[in-house]
């Protein structure tokens, strides 16, 4: 499959006119700050291509290819992309390591008292995600509070 923003003729890569603009134009905008969404839709492209297209070494050309993007701007937007990646990843791991120490769930799960077997309501709705397959992160005291209600109900 060829690379967006060039075309095939007779065995030889050359640039579309039209979709080679529409690759700088991503990043171009993408380099002033906008988001990768917002850069496709600025430069008219779908937003599964800009993804590829911000971190595809083809644009800077190759022995087939004729180059779209110099390798600074490209450089650029591998630095921009590469932070994001790890603000991303650190955000998740605290996310995910974090525990709400009253409840001992994780962030984002839903929170009930540490008192299991006296809020039904909260244990059925545990049960159910169990049952369902549901992830549900907490503490090993609260798993062994859950199980004693199960048992016991």
């Amino acid at each position: 499959m060829t690379a967006y923003g060039y075309r095939i003729v007779q065995g030889e890569a050359l640039l579309h006119e039209e979709k080679s603009k529409q690759i700088k134009e991503l990043f171009a905008s993408y380099l002033k700050g906008d988001s990768i969404r917002d850069a496709a839709k600025e430069a008219g492209i779908p937003y599964t291509i800009a993804q590829r297209a911000l971190s595809n070494p083809t644009y800077l050309g190759t022995d087939f290819y004729p180059p779209i993007i110099d390798k600074e701007i490209f450089a650029r937007a591998q630095e921009r992309r590469a932070r994001q990646n790890r603000q991303k990843s650190s955000e998740k791991e605290t996310n995910e390591n974090r525990k709400n120490p009253s409840t001992g769930f994780g962030l984002g799960a839903r929170t009930f008292s540490e008192k299991v077997p006296e809020d039904e309501e909260a244990a059925s709705w545990v049960y159910r995600h169990i049952i369902r397959g549901k992830e549900i992160r907490m503490s090993e005291r609260l798993r062994k509070k859950l199980l004693d209600y199960v048992l016991r109900g």
